[in-house]
């Protein structure tokens, strides 16, 4: 059964109890179906991180991916399978890259990560993909929140690092630094086909 299936059968069980309106039903399907979604992500990503035993590395760089996300935007694929395969093998990545160069710089290493996401965030946050378009008022109103949230993440994070020396804390700032690589990407793609769509015409 797919997350939409779920949603759908969820809120057919509210509205046949007589729980809610029926002309909210596709709200409450979409509501479920976003609830559905992240419980599911978050107990593979679990999962994943307990067969490989670095569930609490891997806990913490969601958290702090999914926190900058929330403001700064991100990926939106078509297929979950592919969204959550995607991120993993993205998240084994930069929590491994980044522990390598954290033994070689220590603590140079996070403070680099923090600084960079900082510029990238202010840069080109936040996100606008093709399949989730923000109008005028809502790129202003996620600039801001975004450059507030980089700014706390950057300041928490780095004033851990002078006195945790922590796993947990240096997957966090994988987490920060994936999705500030990650609105590059998205956005150099995206002006890319728009530019190849104005050609066209």
């Amino acid at each position: 059964m797919s997350y939409h299936q779920g949603a759908i059968y969820l809120t057919q069980y509210l509205l046949d109890n007589n729980v809610g309106k029926k002309n909210y039903k596709d709200v409450y399907i979409y509501g479920f179906e976003c609830a559905l979604s992240t419980i599911g992500n978050c107990m593979i990503v679990l999962l994943v991180g307990v067969a490989l035993g670095i569930a609490g590395e891997m806990m913490s760089y969601m958290l702090s991916y999914a926190i900058l996300r929330a403001s700064a935007g991100g990926r939106h694929e078509t297929q979950h399978w592919r969204c959550i395969l995607t991120y993993i093998c993205e998240e084994l990545a930069a929590i491994y890259v980044l522990m390598k160069l954290y033994e070689v710089f220590s603590r140079a290493a996070i403070l680099f990560c923090l600084i960079g996401s900082i510029y990238l965030v202010f840069r080109y946050a936040p996100k606008d993909c093709e399949n989730k378009r923000l109008d005028k008022i809502q790129k202003e109103k996620f600039r801001k929140r975004s450059r507030r949230t980089i700014l706390v993440m950057t300041f928490v994070s780095a004033s851990c690092s002078f006195f945790i020396d922590s796993t947990i804390l240096t997957s966090a700032v994988a987490g920060v630094s994936m999705e500030s690589l990650m609105l590059i990407e998205r956005r150099m793609g995206y002006e890319s086909s728009r530019k190849n769509g104005t050609n066209q015409k």
